[in-house]
């Protein structure tokens, strides 16, 4: 994805600003951010989003931590109605960034070298560009995961469905696409 795609919800943290300690921030995406998050995401609306996070610096290594708490109201389309649902988000999440890593993925310089990752391990980490973290980024695609990829109202049931939409039968089945072909078997036979 281009910088130019990732323009709709920015929010740069230089790592230089992380102290001994760590350094702290609260995110609340606009109305026009969240209208171009929706369209990104491909959602009908996001109805308010924000999240409040630390940048913490490892003592013993170059590694930095993103511990964030993320609130957010989507509404998306049900599967079976089309009608909207709402799914309220609020998760707390932690990424670790470490500058070596940019180093270690160019080394590899795709030269179809086969690469070991642990996908246990806890602390795999993700390279940090320009020495700087999209914070908000890193809030978009965290809230892309926390999606319900079939999003239904309760009531909503595929028989109910059927019977607004399609043909049914005395007994409210759907109608069989066969039937018409075994009349026509039925005739042909009867000549």
């Amino acid at each position: 994805m281009s910088d130019e795609e990732r323009c709709e919800f920015s929010h740069l943290i230089s790592i230089d600003r992380v102290e001994s300690d760590k350094y702290t921030f609260s995110i609340e995406a606009s109305v026009d951010e969240r209208q171009l998050l929706a369209a990104r995401l491909r959602v009908l609306s996001i109805e308010y989003l924000t999240a409040h996070g630390a940048l913490f610096q490892d003592a013993d290594s170059s590694k930095v931590e993103l511990r964030v708490r993320l609130n957010a109201e989507i509404i998306q389309q049900c599967i079976v109605s089309l009608e909207p649902v709402v799914q309220r988000i609020d998760v707390e999440f932690t990424r670790i960034y470490d500058p070596e890593m940019r180093s270690e993925w160019n080394d590899l310089g795709g030269g179809g070298e086969e690469i070991y990752l642990d996908l246990d391990d806890d602390d795999l980490a993700e390279p940090i560009v320009g020495g700087k973290i999209d914070a908000a980024e890193i809030i978009a695609e965290q809230l892309a995961l926390e999606l319900d990829p079939y999003p239904r109202i309760s009531a909503a049931t595929f028989e109910s469905v059927a019977m607004r939409g399609g043909q049914t039968n005395e007994k409210h089945e759907p109608a069989n696409p066969f039937a018409a072909l075994a009349k026509v078997r039925e005739k042909l036979k009867n000549g």
